[in-house]
């Protein structure tokens, strides 16, 4: 990929994600249902879009920033999704609950080393304190 088609799809995701999508959410927070009419079916074109770079923007910039807006918010959304945007956030939520079960195991796994470690370190102290004590 060229640098000028690199800077144009980052270009999408920065302004989808600083622009669009807040004025999405004053529009879910203050029931402006022409306006949510409206931008929606805008998303509907962009999710039956041939384009990968286009149907990319709507997943992984739109649909996850409405979804990390809370459930009540990503609820309302739904409401005004066509058929290939409900699609394409059936493929965001897949996506990003296996990236969760990842963290969760990543997660998991620093735990059980942090327990480990802090059970030698009392150990130690523990074994330390004893032998202070039998001075």
């Amino acid at each position: 990929m060229d640098e000028r088609a690199y800077y144009s799809i980052n270009g999408m995701h920065i302004m989808f994600s600083f622009v669009v999508i807040p004025f999405i959410l004053d529009f879910l927070i203050n029931d402006e249902s022409n306006k949510l009419k409206r931008a929606f079916e805008y998303f509907e074109r962009m999710a039956s879009s041939d384009s990968a770079d286009v149907t990319e923007v709507l997943e992984f910039t739109v649909i996850e920033n409405l979804m990390s807006n809370g459930k009540t918010v990503y609820d309302k959304a739904k409401q005004y999704m066509g058929d290939n945007m409900t699609e394409c956030c059936k493929r965001t939520e897949r996506s990003c609950r296996s990236v969760n079960k990842r963290k969760q195991a990543v997660n998991l796994r620093r735990l059980t080393a942090c327990l480990f470690y802090q059970s030698i370190i009392l150990s130690t102290i523990s074994r330390c304190s004893v032998a202070v004590l039998r001075r």
